[in-house]
């Protein structure tokens, strides 16, 4: 037996209300820790905020490392 997206849609709504945003692509609840996404083709992800928010100064500071190797390299030439 397969599950339909608006099955899910609708077991989703009922279980965490309306949803933070609603467009065409995607649905998606958020209560401050965690945000649940229902996207198309049917996908559901789950995010931990908390986890996220915290890999994000990591991720800037691996930007700006590659940026510095970058330039590091091509000052070699």
């Amino acid at each position: 037996e397969t599950i339909d997206g608006f099955t899910v849609y609708t077991t989703l709504e009922e279980r965490y209300g309306s949803p933070a945003d609603l467009n065409p692509q995607k649905a998606w609840w958020e209560d401050g820790k965690t945000r649940l996404a229902l996207e198309r083709p049917l996908t559901v992800k789950y995010l931990d905020l908390g986890v996220f928010e915290s890999s994000q100064p990591e991720s800037s500071d691996r930007a700006a490392w590659r940026a510095r190797a970058r330039d590091e390299f091509l000052d070699e030439f």
